[in-house]
């Protein structure tokens, strides 16, 4: 079997499939768009016989988009799993239209290559920004879809909850097929009136959650049989007589 080059080896992996998407374009009654939450899932992406197939699997009608092909699903939850180290990033960033214009640690923006500009101006217009990488089992073809959100909650129970999910495969050596979802959530806040008196405002938003059939206990119990099980014999040929031995390795 061949080998990749080493410069290439640790840049290599699966294509993009397409986008797991919570939210669409919507236009206002003067023709002006503006971005919407959705009850459940939109898939996209250019290859029209992979959402074909979604839309078997998780319901809704196929539709030509601007940028390829689209499902609104109507199950509630999608199956997803994590192949490998799982695969997510966070930046602050700014957007104007479709252009990215700032993508930021909090201390370096990377795409003109100077300080923070936000820190530097006094003024924050860049949103935390996640974007995670996943596989769905059900669909064809190899490869990840990625789901993005510039939600607080996404940025922190969302990413926990899959950060969780893969030290678990990792500690149990088992591969664990999860489901995604949307929630719908109202939180309050407390503003000053026009009439200068305190009042409230109610915000609804919807969140993306990770669900496991497993309980939890369940799991710790397979991790704690996973460090129990002996470690797997190491087989050793003698090059000169042809000898084979085997032994356990030991861990400190």
């Amino acid at each position: 079997m061949g080998e990749l080059l080493p410069h290439l080896r640790e840049q290599s992996e699966a294509r993009q499939i397409g986008r797991i998407r919570m939210g669409m374009k919507a236009e206002t009654s003067t023709g002006k768009t503006y971005p919407k939450s959705i009850d459940k899932f939109r898939l996209t992406s250019q290859d029209r016989f992979v959402i074909e197939a979604a839309a078997k699997i998780y319901g809704g009608e196929v539709k030509q988009w601007d940028k390829g092909w689209e499902v609104f699903v109507t199950e509630p939850e999608i199956r997803f799993c994590i192949i490998g180290d799982l695969k997510f990033s966070q930046h602050m960033e700014h957007w104007q239209g479709a252009l990215c214009t700032r993508r930021c640690n909090t201390v370096r923006e990377t795409i003109n290559d100077v300080p923070c500009i936000c820190n530097a101006e006094g003024q924050t217009l860049c949103k935390a920004t996640t974007r995670v990488s996943v596989v769905l089992p059900d669909l064809p073809d190899i490869g990840y879809w990625r789901i993005d959100s510039r939600g607080f909650y996404a940025g922190t129970e969302f990413i926990g909850s899959m950060v969780m999910l893969d030290q678990v495969q990792k500690q149990t050596g088992r591969q664990i097929t999860a489901r995604m979802a949307l929630e719908h959530r109202e939180s309050t806040t407390e503003v000053v009136g026009k009439d200068g008196k305190p009042t409230t405002e109610k915000h609804k938003f919807i969140v993306p959650v990770v669900r496991v059939s497993e309980t939890f206990g369940k799991l710790l119990e397979i991790t704690e049989n996973a460090k129990r099980e002996p470690s797997a014999p190491i087989r050793s040929v003698n090059s000169k007589t042809g000898e084979v031995t085997e032994y356990v390795p030991v861990e400190d």
